[in-house]
């Protein structure tokens, strides 16, 4: 009885291993070494982002016909990685740049485009912003995004 759960407890270590390396495995790189200068104070989902230089990636987690995709920034005494939710819709311009939506004081990253890798990417307006009135009129603002080798 004693031998039948330790081959069981086995398979079940064996197979979580296997799923873990797949999953490992599957996260594939989009973007490398993207660059881009915020010159204003933002918010990205949770973490309020200082003025100055970033870098950033880009990775696919899953295939499928809805893959999921995650965004890391590194920068200013920061470095997060962030999950995207949605495409954008359609596109915004012809050079990759962060979309950014301004409502009172504070400025929030709304979308990532990427023309250059055909992906464009939503992401989730913070608490906090959800919880607040605006105290100015909302407005979109870009900030230009190089990426490395184009």
């Amino acid at each position: 009885m004693k031998t039948r759960r330790n081959v069981v407890l086995m398979i079940a270590a064996l197979t979580l291993a296997g799923i873990f390396a797949g999953t490992a495995n599957a996260q594939q790189p989009v973007v490398r070494d993207a660059h881009f200068t915020l010159p204003f104070r933002a918010m990205w989902a949770d973490t309020v982002l200082p003025p100055g230089d970033y870098t950033l990636s880009v990775d696919r987690l899953s295939g499928g016909s809805y893959p999921t995709y995650t965004v890391t920034f590194a920068g200013a005494g920061k470095k997060k990685t962030i999950l995207a939710l949605r495409p954008l819709g359609s596109r915004v311009g012809e050079s990759s740049m962060l979309i950014l939506e301004s409502g009172g004081a504070m400025r929030y990253v709304r979308a990532l485009y990427l023309p250059t890798v055909n992906l464009d990417l939503t992401f989730a307006v913070p608490k906090t912003r959800q919880t607040l009135v605006a105290e100015a009129t909302e407005y979109i603002q870009s900030v230009p995004v190089s990426i490395a080798g184009q």
